[in-house]
């Protein structure tokens, strides 16, 4: 029994099934393999498995790979564990990502909701207690100013099915937390566009609601993290290190290179652009190609 804002409720743990909590942990990482196979038809990877098998230990991950890399499924997969309803929570920085990931999850079978000012009212909310939707994601502002939102998340049915909370792009609670903590002062980190633009102090503060919760196990991800970010990040969240599980995946793309191309032509005119992807080839009579100009 937990007493919440004024009132008492009664809310249980949610817990894996006993045929897969019990299970070694060999044999626990042979059945998330088993089970993401089977719903996407392809192998995972070995630290999909790894991250999914310590978050149904119970144990807060925080995991450090490249863009396309692959940590969205994390959480698809530890879903797929569950044989009741369940709901994972997802922290976005921007309402465009929740959209996004609401149409792909879409794709693959999974209801979801992106949760923001305009969209939530007392009759999502009903529909979220009910468990209609999988994956309900949202901004930092709605998870600690709405009032509507703090009533859902403390209420029974919610933490009921709450299987796990997802802080993806965390390096922005560094960010945030700087801002909050006047550090951020002629910072160059904070001149990229996409930073400037989902500027939120909430972050900073976060900790007590992730916190608030029957010990649902936390994921962390991020592509862009130093590791003076983890730290402050594990601190702010009121962590001890030794209770993280820190995963890394691959940080860069070598499929991806930068090729630097002079310059012969004005920019209006587009030219160089065709030098690089419409390189004029000259055809002899009989149509073999004679040469290429570059």
């Amino acid at each position: 029994m937990e007493i919440t804002h004024g009132h008492t409720s009664e809310s249980k743990a949610v817990k894996l099934p006993s045929q897969v909590s019990d299970l070694t942990d060999q044999q626990l990482d042979n059945h998330i393999t088993s089970v993401s196979v089977g719903f996407y038809r392809d192998q995972p990877k070995g630290l999909q498995v790894q991250t999914v098998s310590n978050l149904a230990r119970g144990r807060t991950c925080f995991v450090r790979a490249g863009t396309g890399y692959g940590k969205t499924r994390i959480s698809e997969m530890y879903f797929k564990l569950f044989e009741r309803k369940v709901i994972i929570l997802v922290l976005l920085p921007l309402d465009s990502l929740g959209n996004d990931q609401v149409r792909e999850k879409g794709l693959v079978g999974i209801t979801a909701i992106n949760l923001n000012k305009m969209t939530l009212n007392f009759a999502l909310v009903r529909k979220i207690k009910r468990g209609h939707y999988s994956f309900v994601y949202l901004s930092p502002e709605v998870f600690l100013n709405s009032s509507l939102f703090t009533e859902l998340f403390f209420s029974p049915e919610f933490q009921n099915m709450l299987a796990l909370i997802v802080v993806d792009e965390a390096h922005m609670i560094y960010l945030w937390g700087l801002v909050v903590s006047k550090m951020s002062k002629g910072l160059a980190i904070f001149t990229r566009h996409e930073d400037k633009a989902v500027f939120r102090p909430g972050y900073g503060c976060i900790a007590t609601r992730l916190l608030a919760t029957n010990k649902v196990p936390l994921l962390l991800l991020s592509a862009t993290c130093r590791p003076i970010a983890v730290d402050a990040i594990i601190n702010n969240l009121k962590l001890r290190p030794s209770d993280v599980t820190m995963l890394e995946g691959e940080l860069t793309q070598p499929e991806i290179r930068i090729i630097q191309i002079p310059m012969k032509s004005t920019l209006s005119s587009c030219d160089d652009l065709l030098r690089i992807f419409a390189p004029e080839i000259k055809l002899s009579a009989d149509g073999g190609a004679l040469n290429r100009r570059p």
